[in-house]
């Protein structure tokens, strides 16, 4: 509990120098282009490696700021889906589909009126959406072919993901929580069938990205937590390894493959140890970090590179064997959130109104900038274009809220695209210049032409 009141109120106090008043716009309009645009441009980027601080702080030290217009992309609606009235769209899960232009155009895609009628092209469409009543698989076509319902616990206000789709595996996890240390764990095909259970797990689980495995442990170091952790097959709930964790203060990160990194913080002693946990319960390697206090830890699918963030703005970044590549201490402080983009090479920090872009490869801030509103949740397209900011879906808000605002970025400019829609509203990238926003029953994709120049879909 001291802690506890310590951690918070230096977050609080660390937080009241970066909170910035949101700006009020006009509302509801649909789609609105920034005017002007205040960015930090874009450092030179060089294969040589920064490394240390005293060049990273250089590095920082040599951006200048100047005033650029807004680039005037128009982004076009290819596609909308509707569910009924009064269903609220939670989350989406997209599959990609071969079809002709006709059939493409049928389904009510748009952008394809130049297109012959017999050609083939790839849709991506709506195979799983959550709703708040329900998990609805759709095929190509976004017929219903099966719902499975959802208890109001399962699926409203909960701070972590759920309920956890399982694509590769055709499997559905949801999570009840009951009291503050008490998960339950209910998995089902895409059919409905109810394949396994688990009873009275005292932390919350995420997913591999692979979706083949389960950990279950806190989604935060700076409150204390059961100390176990436990590694699970997704397909049939088999529990590969269960570890005792030596402090209440500890999180669980799991990588794509099903590995487990796991942080334990020791407070009072003044340190940390992150370990490496193999699949079969090996510990692959550990370290020890001479910091305490809230953690991030955030890898994507390549898993060449590990970012681990510390609340006094201490940022390292492991090498997937343990050694690590670099590390600093010049960003910012409080509380923050992290993504980082499909090849590894690029970080975003958001905070407050801030954000800033991050080569992880040497360590050094390529630009940094303020938007009107205070955004906690990025994607990147996976060729590195754009960057699209928002308030982050149901799962992610420890206090959800609504908001109608999201931006665009590009990331070598920072040239944006303020846009405003009714209701609440989230959307991610998908692959390179498309977009999907969920507001409220409606679920829209919209294509983002590079550079104003139109691509073919």
């Amino acid at each position: 509990m001291f802690r506890n009141k310590m951690i918070l109120g230096l977050i609080f106090l660390v937080s009241l120098g970066l909170m910035a008043d949101s700006a009020q716009g006009a509302w509801w309009q649909f789609w609105e282009k920034d005017a002007q645009a205040v960015v930090q441009p874009e450092v030179k980027e060089s294969p040589e490696a920064v490394g240390t601080e005293s060049e990273l702080a250089k590095a920082t030290e040599q951006e200048g700021t100047q005033t650029i217009e807004a680039q005037a992309i128009e982004p076009k609606l290819v596609m909308e889906y509707k569910l009924s009235e009064g269903e609220e769209i939670v989350d989406v899960i997209f599959d990609e589909a071969e079809m002709t232009v006709k059939e493409a155009k049928a389904l009510g895609m748009k952008g394809l009126e130049q297109r012959k009628a017999t050609e083939t092209v790839k849709v991506q469409y709506p195979k799983v959406l959550v709703t708040k009543k329900a998990v609805k698989f759709l095929d190509e076509k976004r017929k219903v072919t099966n719902e499975i319902p959802l208890k109001e616990v399962q699926i409203e206000r909960v701070a972590y993901k759920s309920p956890l789709v399982s694509l590769s595996t055709n499997r559905i996890i949801l999570v009840t929580q009951e009291g503050e240390f008490t998960f339950h764990l209910d998995c089902f095909d895409t059919k409905g069938n109810l394949i396994w259970q688990k009873r009275n797990l005292g932390n919350p689980v995420f997913l591999s990205g692979n979706g083949g495995y389960i950990v279950s442990g806190p989604l935060m170091t700076a409150h204390e937590a059961p100390p176990v952790c436990i590694l699970c097959e997704v397909k049939n709930g088999k529990e590969l390894w269960n570890k005792k964790i030596n402090t209440e203060f500890w999180i669980p990160h799991i990588l794509h493959n099903g590995q487990v990194l796991i942080l334990e913080d020791f407070f009072f002693e003044k340190k940390s140890k992150i370990s490496l946990i193999d699949i079969d319960g090996k510990t692959l390697w550990n370290r020890e970090l001479l910091n305490t206090g809230d953690w991030t830890i955030v890898s994507s699918e390549l898993e060449d590179k590990i970012i681990i963030w510390n609340w006094v703005g201490h940022i390292y970044v492991f090498k997937k064997n343990g050694d690590i590549l670099w590390d600093s201490k010049k960003f910012p402080t409080g509380d923050i959130n992290l993504f980082l983009s499909e090849d590894n090479n690029y970080l975003v920090i958001l905070t407050g109104n801030q954000i800033f872009m991050i080569n992880t490869v040497r360590g050094n801030i390529l630009w940094k900038r303020n938007v009107e509103n205070d955004f906690n949740y990025a994607s990147m397209s996976r060729d590195n274009s754009y960057l699209l900011l928002t308030k982050g879906p149901p799962y992610f808000l420890r206090q959800p809220h609504l908001t109608d605002k999201f931006t665009i970025l590009e990331r070598k400019t920072g040239q944006i695209i303020k846009i405003k829609r009714k209701g609440y509203i989230w959307g991610e990238l998908l692959e390179n210049e498309k977009i999907f926003l969920k507001s409220g029953s409606d679920l829209l994709m919209f294509h983002l032409p590079l550079s104003g120049k139109e691509r073919k879909n």
